[in-house]
């Protein structure tokens, strides 16, 4: 058995937990959008300390070049934090 965290990081941030075995369990879900990305992380961390022996995964931000938007680097800036 094992417990596998998805997390797709950004202003408006999504996060489940599910246990995956045979079948896949969702024990967990959220979605959520906070002021600052340390918010994020914060409300994220709750989350990772629930279940310690999990296996996260996060969503990677890449910025092509050409694109004529300008960039929202907050999944960037929360990864990092996360790897850290």
């Amino acid at each position: 058995m094992k417990t596998v965290i998805a997390i797709d990081p950004g202003v408006n941030t999504g996060i489940v937990v599910a246990r995956v075995e045979e079948e896949v369990e969702i024990l967990h879900f959220d979605q959520f959008i906070c002021a600052t990305h340390v918010e994020t992380v914060h409300r994220i961390k709750q989350v990772l300390d629930t279940y310690p022996d999990a296996v996260i995964v996060a969503e990677q931000f890449d910025l092509r070049p050409g694109n004529k938007f300008s960039a929202d680097l907050t999944p960037v800036k929360v990864n990092a934090i996360l790897d850290w």
